[in-house]
């Protein structure tokens, strides 16, 4: 497993979800409509995993120095499911429907879906009056006070209609009862396309705030040539490897897609960068040797889903020390430790997509059970260093914020819930290959 290799589990969903949730209160309260309360229902799962098969021949160039090549193959097998939905709000205003009276949390998707109805029939509705004022202003009555409507034509429930819809463009009473036939036609005339306006607005909130699914899972294939060398010395070895960047496009496998990110066949970049390692180990005694080790991706010339590679400025470096010491022949302990320093910038930093520096410490042993078979055992702990990102408009909400990644142990916004790791144990040495996690 040389890339992903893990599963996370966010059982109340992520911070970019909500966001966007959490403005409705305010985007209707300043459109006068009182909203105080959300709530939502939110789940996401996605896991990641990067296998691959290898095969290498080394040849002898000289009694010190030796070359291999070699090819992997890396399979690529990633899938995400999760769902946004029940989300309500308590939105006052009755002249939706009588439900909506700001006392109870009522479905949100509805809620938008009735107010587009309506403002639908009161953009008609302005628009007809409009049109049916306009030969009373021609034949001379537009100076007639609205309320005396009747002396020039209108019924009592056309009046009533007429203010009706002035009162709903946010007019009050005392307006309306001050206008004349001319005023109330010019302001049937600019209320008819703002309700319309206003109800594409609503209609587009309802299908944002529709019950969303998404399953869909992601696969691709690779490959990347590797070339290395090797020298001896007595007790020093020296080595040095090259893994080219193997070009990888996801192709989504979608059950359902209600997000509208993934849509069934559509392609993503992948890539896994080249590598380049730097080893060295010293035996300074026969039992008794100390490594150390250099690795550099070059992940700025990986291309990344939406052209992430441009936020990292050149690519991740590690430095490695380990020592073992073997003892009484069939006993051997070892130790060591990784230092990864990632060069991502703010514009790269998601909730779903992150790159930390991290410092890591392995333990290790092994007893020779016989000749021919060896026992080993070994724990590796990795701490990251946290990560905090402002923004000036956060999510889209136009509103400050901050997202804070810290350490897993610790409390976090982006860990929204516990963090399901795959935990693999491997013996240290300088070669170990990172575990990447790409978006």
């Amino acid at each position: 497993m040389i890339g992903g290799g893990g599963k996370a589990v966010f059982k109340e969903g992520l911070p970019s979800f909500e966001a966007p949730v959490s403005m409705i209160p305010l985007s209707l309260t300043s459109n006068k409509i009182l909203t105080s309360s959300y709530s939502l229902d939110q789940y996401m799962e996605g896991q990641q995993y990067t296998f691959g098969a290898q095969l290498n021949g080394a040849y002898k160039i000289t009694e010190r120095l030796s070359a291999s090549v070699g090819l992997r193959v890396n399979i690529v097998s990633n899938g995400y499911k999760g769902h946004l939905t029940s989300i309500m709000i308590n939105p006052n205003q009755p002249a939706f429907g009588a439900a909506y009276n700001g006392n109870a949390m009522v479905s949100a998707s509805k809620f938008f879906t009735d107010a587009a109805t309506t403002l639908t029939g009161w953009s008609a509705g302005a628009n007809s009056y409009a049109a049916g004022l306009q030969p009373i202003v021609s034949g001379g009555g537009g100076n007639y006070p609205l309320s005396s409507g009747t002396s020039v034509g209108l019924t009592s429930v056309q009046v009533a209609q007429i203010q009706a819809l002035l009162g709903a463009t946010g007019l009050t009473p005392a307006q309306i009862g001050g206008m004349s036939i001319l005023d109330a036609k010019n302001a049937l005339t600019a209320a008819g396309p703002a309700f319309a306006q206003k109800a594409t607005a609503m209609t587009a909130n309802a299908a944002g705030t529709a019950d969303k699914q998404l399953e869909t899972k992601q696969a691709g294939v690779g490959f990347a040539p590797i070339f290395s060398l090797n020298y001896n010395l007595d007790r020093l070895n020296l080595a040095v490897k090259y893994e080219m960047k193997s070009t990888i496009t996801l192709t989504n496998e979608t059950t359902v897609d209600e997000t509208g990110m993934y849509a069934d066949g559509a392609e993503t970049p992948y890539d896994i960068p080249a590598y380049l390692a730097a080893g060295a180990d010293y035996h300074i005694t026969d039992s008794w040797k100390i490594s150390a080790g250099y690795h550099h991706f070059f992940d700025s010339d990986a291309k990344m889903a939406n052209n992430k590679q441009q936020y990292i400025n050149g690519g991740g470096n590690e430095y490695l020390f380990g020592t073992e010491y073997k003892f009484a022949k069939r006993f051997l302990l070892s130790a060591g430790g990784q230092l990864s320093r990632t060069t991502v910038t703010d514009e790269y930093q998601t909730d779903m997509s992150f790159s930390l520096n991290s410092m890591s410490v392995g333990l290790g042993g092994a007893v020779d059970l016989t000749k021919n078979l060896r026992l080993n055992v070994a724990y590796m702990f990795t701490n990251f260093s946290d990560w905090t990102k402002s923004s000036a408009n956060y999510n889209g909400t136009t509103l400050p914020g901050r997202n804070r990644c810290l350490c897993p142990h610790q409390q976090s916004i982006w860990y929204r819930d516990r963090l399901q790791i795959l935990k693999i144990a491997k013996r240290f040495s300088p070669g170990i290959n990172r575990f990447i996690f790409y978006s």
